[in-house]
């Protein structure tokens, strides 16, 4: 797998395209991506003038933690923050609007505002009417899209057998009150509300696990969304 990992990153390289495109073979690409030269790379303390193979400076790039972060006024939808990533000049790519990563449990709240469309919290006035909006704190399990079942594990067994509010399931962030919704509502319903809030990527798939974020959101998409 890292094999396939330098391989895509020498091929998006403009040294690779622009040998690729004089006609090169691929063995005269890789004699000189294998050949030290004098380069400057990045670092934290500034432009380093070096020698190295290209080869060795694409490894030495992928040391570096890359993520993106943005924030935005909620009342008018101003941007007030914004960054891409460490320096676009040696990290072309943009972290926060246009990569996309798994995004896990902040799915919660998507899940917990379809729950409430579809009227399954719907004593608002009281929240914490444990009779109302309860489920025992056990684990669930669910028949997946393969027809096949599907038990997700939880972090902590806090509260195990209890009964626990909805309010308690997502301010614990409790894969198995999220299962136990899930089990209520329709995957294709989810995938629409999480489009409807701003979410572009329409790779995300109608699966009961997508209650617990496997699918990939970018920084940008989910502020917006949020907002």
């Amino acid at each position: 797998q890292i094999d396939e990992i330098l391989e895509r990153a020498v091929k998006q390289t403009d040294r690779y395209r622009a040998m690729k495109k004089d006609g090169a073979s691929e063995a005269e690409i890789k004699k000189a991506f294998n050949t030290p030269e004098e380069m400057s790379v990045f670092s934290w303390a500034g432009e380093k003038d070096t020698i190295m193979t290209p080869m060795d400076s694409i490894k030495f790039y992928k040391h570096f933690l890359r993520t993106g972060f943005m924030s935005m006024n909620p009342f008018n939808g101003y941007v007030k923050a914004y960054v891409g990533g460490p320096n676009y000049n040696y990290f072309k790519y943009d972290m926060a609007m246009v990569g996309r990563r798994q995004v896990g449990s902040t799915i919660k709240p998507y899940l917990y505002a379809l729950a409430m469309e579809n009227g399954l919290d719907l004593p608002i006035i009281n929240p914490n009417d444990e009779d109302m909006m309860g489920t025992r704190h056990v684990e669930q399990t669910l028949m997946d899209e393969n027809g096949i079942p599907w038990t997700p594990r939880n972090s902590t067994k806090k509260r195990y057998g209890e009964l626990v509010t909805l309010k308690w399931g997502l301010a614990n962030s409790s894969n198995w009150v999220s299962a136990y919704l899930m089990g209520k509502l329709n995957p294709y319903e989810l995938v629409r509300l999480i489009h409807s809030f701003g979410v572009r990527n329409k790779a995300i798939d109608p699966v009961v696990s997508l209650c617990l974020g496997p699918c990939e959101i970018s920084v940008g998409e989910m502020v917006s969304a949020y907002t």
